[in-house]
């Protein structure tokens, strides 16, 4: 068995649109209003985001995959640093293992879609199971992480509008955004000294997505 990857821009930047859309939607149809009262409520959202994937299969059963991906949220002026890094592998025997970790003790920029930078060390547990299932062992690992992005080709550009009257108000969103295939380089290092990168191909994209919503309640 021979797999392929083919990465398509505009199919993941729409998946990501519509990811931070529904977030958010969910987050304010939590929020309460107080009896009586008309509530307006004003949300902003900007997320540069770049991502990453590493993909390799020396022969028809052993497989590495690495999906890193790493986005700077903007709420009303608070600015937060997030890196998601996710390892799957298999083998000719069936087994395979994950290794996966989240952290906001990263250092990310990005320029629009022209380039991102992204340094700082995820901490990453992991386990390994035998090919009737069986757990091997876990352990736990420090992944530091030193990439830079550039695109390389044409940008997809797209655009998400909502807006919804009833009786007991009005509700309207509307997110932009843009997304770049792009050149990611540097290094993925286990406990400081296996690069899990070097020489596998790499997918990357870097995004630019900006959110904006408005919600009047009426008594």
């Amino acid at each position: 068995m021979t797999l392929s990857l083919k990465p398509r821009g505009l199919n993941r930047f729409r998946n990501a649109l519509l990811l931070s859309c529904l977030l958010l939607t969910s987050v304010m149809a939590c929020i309460g209003t107080p009896a009586g009262a008309v509530t307006v409520q004003n949300y902003q959202l900007k997320r540069p985001q770049a991502d990453a994937t590493w993909f390799q299969q020396p022969n028809d059963c052993t497989i590495s995959y690495i999906s890193l991906s790493a986005f700077q949220v903007l709420i009303r002026g608070q600015s937060t640093p997030v890196l998601n890094l996710v390892i799957n592998t298999s083998d000719c025997t069936g087994g395979f293992g994950y290794l996966d970790g989240t952290t906001n003790d990263v250092q990310f920029s990005a320029k629009a879609t022209n380039s991102a930078t992204l340094t700082g060390t995820v901490s990453a547990h992991g386990c390994a199971y035998d090919g009737s299932g069986m757990l091997l062992s876990c352990t736990d690992h420090a992944v530091d992480i030193n990439l830079e992005w550039t695109a390389t080709g044409a940008v997809a550009r797209g655009q998400f509008i909502n807006h919804i009257q009833g009786p007991d108000g009005m509700s309207m969103e509307r997110s932009l955004g843009v997304t770049a295939p792009a050149d990611a380089t540097g290094t993925v290092k286990e406990d400081g000294n296996l690069d899990l990168i070097s020489g596998v191909s790499t997918y990357a994209y870097i995004y630019s997505l900006d959110y904006g919503s408005l919600t009047i309640t009426r008594p």
